[in-house]
Formats: C-alpha cells, sequence, structure tokens
C-alpha cells in the first residue's frame, strides 16, 4: 500500500475514532452529576469535533471528499440501561487510545512541519484526557467499593439483625 492510501486509510479511521469520542463522552456526560467534571468532558467533546473537523479538511485536502463516516462505536451494540460510568470510563479509555496510537501513525506520513506541530498537540491533548478518565475511573472504581461496604458494613448487618 503506498503513502497516500496509507494517509487516507488512517484519517478515515482517527475521523471515525474523533466522532465515537464525542458520541462515548456525552454519554459519559448523562451519566455524570459533577458539574466540575462534566464540564470537563464537554471540552472533551468539543474538542473531538474541532479534531474531526480538521481530519475531514485534511481528506478533503488530498482528494477525498466523499467520505461516510462508518460510526464504528461499540457503544452503539451495547445496551444503554445497562452501560455503569465505570464502563464509559474504560470504553473511553479504549477509544483515546486508539486515536493516540492513529495519530503517532500519521506523524509518521505527513512531512508539513506545521501539521507535524499540529498532530502533536492533539497527542499531548489526548494524553492528558487519557490521564483524567484514568483518575476518574480509578475515583469511580473507589467510591463503588466504598458505598458497597457502606451498604453491607457487617456491624451494621448484624444490628440490623437483632432489631
Amino acid at each position: 500500500m503506498n503513502d497516500k492510501n496509507n494517509l487516507i486509510k488512517i484519517l478515515e479511521s482517527a475521523i471515525d475514532v474523533e466522532y465515537t469520542t464525542s458520541f462515548c463522552f456525552g454519554y459519559i456526560v448523562s451519566l455524570i452529576k459533577n458539574g466540575r467534571i462534566k464540564s470537563k468532558f464537554y471540552t472533551f467533546i468539543e474538542e473531538a469535533k474541532r479534531n474531526q473537523d480538521y481530519l475531514i479538511n485534511k481528506l478533503k485536502g488530498i482528494g477525498i471528499d466523499n467520505f461516510v463516516l462508518k460510526e464504528k462505536c461499540k457503544f452503539c451494540q451495547l445496551n444503554p440501561e445497562s452501560f455503569s460510568l465505570l464502563g464509559a470510563f474504560n470504553l473511553g479509555l479504549e477509544i483515546t487510545d486508539i486515536s493516540i496510537k492513529l495519530y503517532h501513525n500519521l506523524l509518521d506520513l505527513l512531512k508539513d512541519t506545521e501539521e507535524k506541530d499540529l498532530l502533536k498537540k492533539f497527542i499531548k491533548s489526548k494524553i492528558k484526557q487519557r490521564d483524567f478518565l484514568k483518575k476518574e475511573k480509578k475515583f469511580t472504581e473507589n467510591k463503588e467499593i466504598e458505598d458497597l461496604i457502606s451498604g453491607y458494613c457487617i456491624p451494621e448487618v448484624i444490628s440490623k439483625l437483632w432489631h
């Protein structure tokens, strides 16, 4: 496969990943109650949309203007009622890791220094997103354990048995 075809394939995949990112993070926002965390995810959604626009324009710039999103989103095949916040974070991490890999692949194919610098910024931003998602996932896991322990605390359960 020549460089142009490889570039087209990676750009199309990256566009799909950015679309999936905005969709997935939109769902995460619907599950979160904390306003500060919600606003952080809104920022990620806007960033994904800007990245998607850039990638589509880059694709048009090399002569492809009939691109159609494949919407490869795994989430679409899940039952939303059974999709937990923890599951959303896991999916967000997976999508973010894929986008980082795709942007690294694009870096290898692009010649223009300005475009390479822009992609490096995308990668840096995605790494920050991944770190944020990991932190929130860990917090959610700890919160779920804490809720489980406080809901089924042994002394509390024992005291209920005697009343």
